[in-house]
């Protein structure tokens, strides 16, 4: 078993270890997209490193294009553009996982952002240390939906870190909800969440349903259909940071996403 008992996942491997396993883990997906064979697996025993500040960068913006978000001492900079919503996506896309970052706010701002699990589920990135009754919009809130079961914020102008457990819900073929997911999550160590349970209900600022684009929407009609999908990191005109962002798939369902697959996924044809 990757947990035992309460204690909180730990997905950090050595940073040569995570070098060379991000390496081996695109040269896998590369040898399968010129082979021809659809990239929808992925090693279930392996960390895939989203962002590690040397190079590694599995994002892109909202629209698909190259991430603009600034890189500064090793981290990702939340970057306002012309949209409303900079957000940025993972090109893995996965079902069940293990996820693990960190995250720091400006110690002059509330340091408003989140963390988007499939890009409905938000975790809360948002100023609240002290406080002492919390709501579902406070730090480390599943935004909308659940109120974080201790406040475990340290305050801003410190690194903090963030580790989920996500069970994707389940759908059949015709995207109905089969089954519900759940979140469990550690914020500094103390447990913030402890499977809660997470369905058709999001984020009303889901990027699917809030400044939206077609890349994104093409993301949702394969995620309703498969259970798999990205994390995003929200942009909300606060330039927090982000480093060492880890996905561990619990499943053989993670791939990379690209727009060329757009009808390799088994899904009924769209008309555009």
């Amino acid at each position: 078993m990757f947990f035992q008992g309460c204690r909180p996942p730990s997905i950090f491997l050595r940073e040569k270890a995570m070098r060379s396993l991000t390496v081996r883990f695109l040269k896998f997906l590369c040898l399968c997209v010129i082979g021809g064979i659809q990239t929808n697996a992925a090693p279930t025993e392996k960390t895939v490193v989203l962002f590690d500040g040397s190079g590694t960068n599995l994002f892109v913006s909202s629209t698909g294009s190259e991430s603009d978000w600034r890189m500064e001492d090793g981290a990702l900079v939340s970057t306002p553009n012309t949209r409303r919503s900079n957000n940025l996506v993972s090109r893995l896309h996965f079902r069940d996982a293990e996820i693990e970052l960190q995250f720091l706010q400006p110690s002059d701002t509330d340091g408003n952002s989140g963390v988007f699990l499939h890009g409905l589920y938000e975790i809360q990135i948002l100023t609240t240390k002290g406080k002492q009754k919390l709501t579902n919009h406070d730090m480390g809130a599943i935004y909308g939906l659940y109120a974080p079961l201790v406040n475990a914020d340290q305050g801003s102008g410190k690194w903090q870190t963030l580790k989920i457990l996500f069970h994707a819900p389940r759908r059949d073929e015709s995207g109905q909800l089969t089954a519900e997911g759940s979140i469990t999550a550690w914020l500094n160590g103390e447990k913030i969440h402890d499977d809660a349970k997470v369905g058709n209900q999001g984020s009303e600022y889901n990027p699917y349903a809030y400044d939206t684009t077609p890349y994104l929407a093409e993301i949702q009609r394969i995620e309703n259909f498969k259970g798999t999908g990205p994390l995003l990191l929200q942009d909300h005109d606060c330039p927090v940071r982000f480093r060492q962002i880890l996905v561990k798939p619990l499943d053989d369902a993670a791939y990379l996403y690209s727009p060329a697959m757009k009808n390799s996924h088994g899904l009924p044809q769209q008309n555009d």
